[in-house]
C-alpha cells in the first residue's frame, strides 16, 4: 500500500510539474546618455528603475530579472503557464503554489480526494487568538 502511495505521489508530481509551460514577457531595456559620454541601461518596471542584475519576484507570482537585453518576467508556481491536472480536475492557485482540485467541487483535492478547505480556510483567514 505504501509503494502505491509513493508511486501515484510520484507520477502526480511529474502530471503536475512536468507538463508546464513557462509564459514570460520581455521588454527592452532603457539607454540613458550620461554626462561623461558614457551609456548607462536600466530596466523599467511599474515606473520604477531597476539597475542590470536586479532580480525579484511579484506578488503576482512572476519572477523578474533585468539583464543588458531587458527585463524579463516570468511566471512562477500556478502561472508558470499551461499545468495540466487529471480528468475533472483543475488548476487553482493557492498563493503562488498550483492547487488540483475537483472540477465539481474546488474543495476537494485531486491526489487524495480529501477535503482541502481547512488549509485554504486557514491561509485565508489566519486566527487571531483561540476562544475558549
Amino acid at each position: 500500500m505504501a509503494t502505491y502511495t509513493l508511486l501515484a505521489a510520484i507520477g502526480s508530481l511529474y502530471f503536475l510539474v512536468g507538463s508546464a509551460t513557462a509564459s514570460c514577457s520581455i521588454s527592452g531595456p532603457l539607454t540613458e546618455s550620461l554626462m561623461s559620454g558614457k551609456v548607462r541601461k536600466t530596466c523599467l518596471y511599474n515606473d520604477v528603475r531597476l539597475e542590470i542584475g536586479s532580480e525579484f519576484d511579484t506578488s503576482s507570482c512572476e519572477h523578474c530579472s533585468c539583464t543588458e537585453s531587458g527585463l524579463s518576467c516570468c511566471g512562477i508556481g500556478y502561472r508558470a503557464g499551461a499545468i495540466q491536472t487529471f480528468p475533472g480536475c483543475e488548476i487553482i492557485g493557492d498563493g503562488c503554489d498550483p492547487l488540483s482540485v475537483k472540477t465539481c467541487d474546488n474543495t476537494i483535492g485531486c491526489e487524495t480526494g480529501r477535503p482541502i478547505r481547512n488549509k485554504l480556510y486557514e491561509r485565508l483567514r489566519p486566527s487571531f487568538g483561540t476562544r475558549s
